[in-house]
């Protein structure tokens, strides 16, 4: 039989004829297309391989994760320890990957707390604390070895030589991650990202001024990002999120990339709700934020075990399932999500240069 290719009936089509045929439909009226998302962004309804050569795809696409899989990270409150300890051991089961603990305000009992994990296996994160220091040296005198996780976002005001004595304390555990910065989504993906540079730049000279080393600082810092509803916007902003930070990176001379965690804004409901809103919105946040380059996921949820298991098995099904561990950048190669991801990273980048020419 001779061979097929339904793709030579249908001859290429330029941007001005499917312009022409839109004027045509729409009988000689004005109509404007394009869709504004961002006061930052213009993007037009379709995009072609033409817009697409106009992208250093191949600058943002080396900036990208080049590992596949990505780290499910259980978020544990701590009521009690003993109840947290029991729901720690039950989300390992259920296919969490990693733990983070939410501390309350009152002291915790690590040995109580952490009886039957390890850090050096498990990787365990802390968000919460009143003082990381103390922490670390609890955990210190509880472990021995080398640990893995990391610490939440740390307290405003004047962190002068606390930032230091804490890098100094998990220097021995190059897989614990001593910084956090946080991503929220009240801002337009370009207002975010330039604010998030702007805030991590003056970070990085404060430390590096202070005789610390840029490359170790990548390496122990994590952002930490709220997932969006938007879906093809949250896939684009992680993506320029990467590619941008790599050019920080190239500038202070590292070659180390952040750590980037993910959480949907979306919390899976208890058990017995009758709205499932909140569940179909935490699994494409989910989505977006893997197709986007995310290294670890968590999905919030409520105290109980179904939301629990619940929010674990979204992302089972995404990675056994789905088989999305198994691509890295996915987004790769997608005209319009080359060119979001540029329109947003290059807007941002506008906004940082103006925030450092400012002083904002």
């Amino acid at each position: 039989m001779d061979s097929f290719s339904a793709f030579g009936s249908f001859p290429p089509t330029t941007r001005a004829a499917w312009e022409a045929q839109v004027q045509r439909e729409l009988k000689g009226q004005d109509a404007d297309l394009t869709w504004q998302p961002d006061p930052f962004l213009h993007l037009a309804p379709y995009y072609t391989a033409e817009d697409a050569q106009a992208v250093p795809a191949a600058a943002i696409r080396a900036a990208q994760r080049n590992a596949t899989g990505w780290e499910y990270r259980a978020l544990i409150p701590v009521s009690t320890e003993e109840d947290a300890r029991l729901a720690a051991l039950a989300a390992l089961q259920e296919g969490a990957t990693a733990l983070e603990f939410v501390l309350p305000s009152r002291p915790v009992q690590l040995t109580r707390l952490l009886q039957g994990l390890k850090p050096s296996d498990t990787p365990l994160y802390f968000s919460g604390a009143a003082d990381y220091l103390e922490l670390a040296d609890a955990l210190g005198r509880l472990f021995s070895f080398q640990w893995k996780g990391g610490f939440g976002s740390l307290p405003a005001g004047d962190l002068s030589g606390y930032e230091a004595g804490l890098l100094h304390k998990t220097a021995g555990s190059p897989g614990f991650r001593t910084f956090r910065f946080r991503l929220e989504t009240h801002a337009s993906p370009v207002e975010r990202l330039g604010t998030f540079l702007l805030d991590f730049v003056r970070w990085l000279d404060r430390l590096t001024d202070a005789g610390l080393d840029a490359g170790l600082l990548f390496r122990k810092t994590e952002i930490a990002i709220d997932l969006s509803p938007s879906f093809y916007l949250e896939i684009a902003t992680i993506r320029a999120l990467r590619y941008l930070t790599s050019l920080v990176a190239d500038g202070y001379g590292v070659s180390e990339r952040l750590f980037i965690h993910g959480v949907p804004a979306a919390p899976v409901p208890a058990a017995g709700s009758e709205s499932f809103d909140d569940l179909l919105r935490a699994g494409s946040e989910s989505v977006a934020g893997i197709i986007g380059g995310l290294d670890a996921l968590s999905v919030l949820q409520s105290e109980d075990v179904f939301s629990r298991r619940i929010g674990t098995n979204i992302s089972n099904l995404l990675r056994e399932e789905s088989h999305l561990g198994r691509v890295a950048d996915p987004a790769a190669g997608s005209w319009f999500l080359e060119k979001l991801t540029w329109e947003i990273a290059r807007n941002a980048w506008e906004y940082f240069l103006s925030g450092l020419a400012g002083g904002d």
